[in-house]
C-alpha cells in the first residue's frame, strides 16, 4: 500500500480518476520531465523509508535521503510540489499520468491491491507505517488539540472547588537599581511559579511517551498577581510579564504540573532612613499578593527556599555590589491580610479564608558602600577639630584667630559639598551633618573666645576678684603647658605690694594707691593680665577636647 505522503504528492487529476483525453501539459518537455522525476524520487524515498529494501536504500542514497531530513531540503521539496501543482499538472495527458503511476508502483516493494480511486487514505493513519512516520511535532500538535479541546482558562483548574489553589513562588533577582533621592528601588528578574492543573491532563502512553509540552502563558489559567508597594500603583498590570512560555509535565493521570517563569521589572517605593549616613542600612520589601481571596488562591514559598541572587555569572557569581550599595541579604516570608489587619497567623476557618488575602514579602537588605568617606569627609572633620583645639596654643591670640577664620572657611566648603551629595532625609538628619553643624558652631565660638581673651591680655588696670583664682593657678601649671608668650610672664612671681593679690583684693583698705592721671601704671598689672589670658586659653583648649570627645561618643551611640 502506498503511504499517505507519497499519495499526496501525486496530482489529484491522476489520483482518483482517468483523463478522457490528452490535454496540453502547458510547460516544456524538460520542465515536465524534471517535475515528474522529483515526484518519482520523493515517492521512492518515502517507500524506502518505510520498507527499508535494498532498492529503496540505494534510491534513498542517490536522492539524498539523509539531506531530506534537513529543514532546507524539506522546504525545497514542498516548494517543488506546490509549484508543480500550480503549473498545471492536474491537466497532464493520460500518457504521462500512466507513466508516472507505473513508475511509482514499479519501484515499490509492495504491489497496490486496488486502484487510486478505491484507496482509503483515512485507514492508513492507523497503520504501523503511519505511526512510525508521525513526527514529534505532530504528536505535540495533536496533544495540544486534545488537552485544550474543552479547557476554560477562566475556571480554576481544581476539581474540589472548596479548596484553595496552592501556588508556589520563588524569586530570582538579576539586577537592582537604587535611587536614594527618589527613595525607590528598581528590581529586575523573574519569578518561578508552580501549581497543579487538574484539567490539562493526558496519558503519555497515548502520545508515544510524551510527558512534557510547552504552551503559551495566555492559553492557561494563571493566578493574577499584583505588587502592593509598586511606585506605579497597586493596580499596575504589566510589571510582571504576561507573554512567557509554560511547561506542562504529566505527573499523574489526575493532575499536571505547571511551571511558569514570568520576568518582572518593578519599581518599589521605600522609606529610607539616612540617620547613619554613609554607613546606613536600608530594608525594603517587595510585597506580592494575589487578587483572589485565600479561599481561591493561596501563595506559598517554593519548599521554603529563600530567593536567589544572580547578579553575575561565572567568576562574578558572588557579586553583591551595585553602584554604591551592597546587597547583604534577601529573605521571604508569608503574611496575611485579614479583616483589615496584617498578621502572620494563617486563617483557618472558612469565614476567615473568604475575607483574607496572601501577602508574600521579599525583604531586601542594602548597605551603603562608601570606602572614600573616611578620607574625603571624616578626616577633614577630625583635622578641623584639632585646629580648633590647637588655636589656643598659638604664640599670640591673633594667630589663633587667623587659624580659626581659615578653618571656618574650609568647613563651609566641605559642608556645602556634603549637603549636595546627601539625599533628602527622613526623620533625624545624618550624624555627619550634625557633627559638621556642631563643629562650625564650636569654631565660631572659638573665634569669639579668642577675641575676648585678646582684649583681656591688653588690659593694664586692676583685676577683678573673679579672675584672681585663675592668676594664682598659673603659678602651679608647668611652663610647657602654657602658650609660649606667657611662659616669660609666668617666670615672675607676683609680689605682695605690686599687683592685685588675693589679700589686697580681700582688704581694699590695704591696697597700694595706684597712680592716676597721666602717671604710668605699674608693669605688674600687664603681667597679671597676660598670665590670666594664658590660663584661659589653656582651659578652653582642654574644654574643647572634652567637648569633641563627648560629641563623637554621642553621635556614635
Amino acid at each position: 500500500m502506498i503511504s499517505r505522503r507519497a499519495l499526496l504528492l501525486v496530482p489529484p487529476a491522476i489520483r482518483g480518476r482517468r483523463h478522457p483525453g490528452a490535454v496540453p501539459f502547458g510547460v516544456s518537455f524538460p520542465a515536465k520531465l524534471d517535475t515528474m522525476q522529483s515526484f518519482v524520487r520523493l515517492a521512492r524515498v518515502d517507500r524506502a523509508a518505510v520498507n527499508g529494501s535494498s532498492v529503496g536504500r540505494s534510491v534513498g542514497r542517490s536522492a539524498g535521503f539523509c539531506f531530506c531530513r534537513q529543514i532546507k531540503c524539506r522546504q525545497r521539496l514542498r516548494l517543488i510540489r506546490r509549484n508543480s501543482l500550480q503549473s498545471g499538472l492536474s491537466t497532464m495527458s493520460p500518457a504521462w499520468a500512466f507513466f508516472l503511476v507505473g513508475y511509482v508502483l514499479g519501484t515499490s516493494s509492495a504491489v497496490a491491491t486496488s486502484s487510486f480511486g478505491d484507496t482509503d487514505v483515512s485507514a492508513d493513519e492507523d497503520s504501523p507505517e503511519a505511526f512510525v512516520n508521525k513526527t514529534y511535532s505532530e504528536r505535540q500538535t495533536q496533544l495540544h488539540m486534545d488537552i485544550f479541546k474543552n479547557y476554560d482558562k477562566y475556571v480554576r483548574p481544581i476539581r474540589n472547588t472548596s479548596a484553595p489553589m496552592q501556588v508556589s513562588i520563588h524569586a530570582y533577582l538579576m539586577h537592582v537599581i537604587v535611587d536614594a533621592k527618589q527613595q525607590t528601588i528598581e528590581l529586575n528578574g523573574h519569578f518561578y511559579m508552580s501549581w497543579s492543573d487538574e484539567y490539562l491532563t493526558w496519558d503519555p502512553t497515548a502520545y508515544n511517551g510524551v510527558r512534557t509540552t510547552i504552551v503559551r502563558q495566555w492559553e492557561i489559567w494563571q493566578p493574577e498577581l499584583r505588587i502592593a508597594n509598586s511606585a506605579a500603583g497597586v493596580n499596575s498590570y504589566y510589571e510582571i510579564s504576561k507573554w512567557s512560555h509554560v511547561v506542562l509535565q504529566a505527573e499523574k493521570k489526575s493532575s499536571t504540573r505547571v511551571d511558569l517563569w514570568p520576568t518582572f521589572s518593578i519599581k518599589l517605593g521605600c522609606a529610607f532612613d539616612f540617620t547613619d549616613y554613609p554607613y546606613d542600612v536600608q530594608k525594603c520589601p517587595l510585597v506580592l499578593y494575589a487578587t483572589k481571596r485565600m479561599v481561591e488562591v493561596e501563595l506559598t514559598t517554593y519548599y521554603g527556599v529563600q530567593p536567589t541572587i544572580v547578579l553575575g555569572w561565572g567568576d562574578q557569581a558572588a557579586k553583591r555590589h551595585i553602584s554604591d550599595w551592597e546587597l547583604t541579604n534577601i529573605s521571604t516570608e508569608v503574611s496575611y491580610f485579614s479583616m483589615g489587619k496584617y498578621t502572620k497567623d494563617k486563617p483557618t476557618t472558612q469565614r476567615d479564608l473568604e475575607n483574607s488575602w496572601t501577602m508574600m514579602y521579599t525583604w531586601l537588605t542594602l548597605r551603603r558602600h562608601a570606602p572614600y568617606f573616611g578620607v574625603c569627609v571624616a578626616l577633614p572633620g577630625v583635622i578641623s577639630a584639632f585646629l580648633n583645639c590647637g588655636s589656643f596654643w598659638t604664640r599670640k591670640a591673633d594667630y589663633g584667630i587667623y587659624v580659626l577664620i581659615a578653618n571656618l572657611f574650609v568647613e563651609g566648603i566641605f559642608t556645602r559639598d556634603l549637603i549636595m551629595q546627601l539625599p533628602p532625609s527622613i526623620g533625624n538628619p545624618p550624624r555627619i551633618v550634625r557633627y559638621s553643624a556642631f563643629n562650625m558652631a564650636l569654631t565660631l565660638l572659638a573665634v569669639l573666645v579668642q577675641l575676648w581673651i585678646k582684649s583681656l591680655s591688653r588690659r593694664d588696670g586692676p583685676m577683678s576678684a573673679c579672675f584672681v583664682p585663675f592668676v594664682n593657678l598659673s603659678t602651679r601649671i608647668p611652663w610647657n603647658l602654657l602658650p609660649k608668650a606667657s611662659q616669660q610672664a609666668n617666670a615672675k612671681a607676683p609680689s605682695a605690694t605690686n599687683g592685685p593679690t588675693e589679700a589686697n583684693v580681700e582688704n581694699p583698705e590695704e591696697q597700694v594707691e595706684q597712680p592716676t592721671g597721666t602717671d604710668k601704671l605699674s608693669p605688674s598689672y600687664t603681667e597679671e593680665w597676660t598670665r590670666l589670658a594664658a590660663v584661659l586659653r589653656l582651659l578652653f583648649a582642654i574644654s574643647y577636647f572634652l567637648v569633641y570627645f563627648i560629641l563623637v561618643l554621642a553621635l556614635l551611640t
